[in-house]
């Protein structure tokens, strides 16, 4: 039950994100672009799961660092994870800024 809930957690989560955040990114293309973009988003989600669950079984196989002991490499592996998000969230807000920087200079001239 300790691994049930944990698991049912983050996949609340990632259906809360996933949905929302492929409904914003198809929905400001041009339609003729949509099937590109859904291949190339597919493609681009896969690698980063790939990537991610590479990551975190070389640290928690104590690879990176084969000196330190179980406990260090698995806190290591969540403080990666944890960094990784803020490097996302920092993106991401960044990301809205512009676009609220940019949404005056539209209006303005009819876009």
């Amino acid at each position: 039950m300790d691994i049930l809930w944990r698991s049912a957690l983050c996949g609340l989560g990632f259906g809360l994100y996933q949905a929302p955040n492929n409904r914003e990114m198809m929905g400001s293309l041009p339609k003729a672009r949509s099937g590109s973009a859904s291949g190339v988003l597919a493609s681009v989600r896969t690698f980063g799961q790939s990537v991610g669950a590479a990551l975190v079984a070389l640290v928690l196989s104590g690879i990176m660092d084969a000196t330190r002991d179980s406990a260090v490499t698995v806190s290591l592996a969540l403080w990666m994870g944890m960094a990784s998000a803020i490097v996302a969230l920092i993106l991401s807000a960044s990301r809205i800024r512009m676009l609220r920087r940019q949404s005056p200079d539209k209006a303005a001239t009819g876009q």
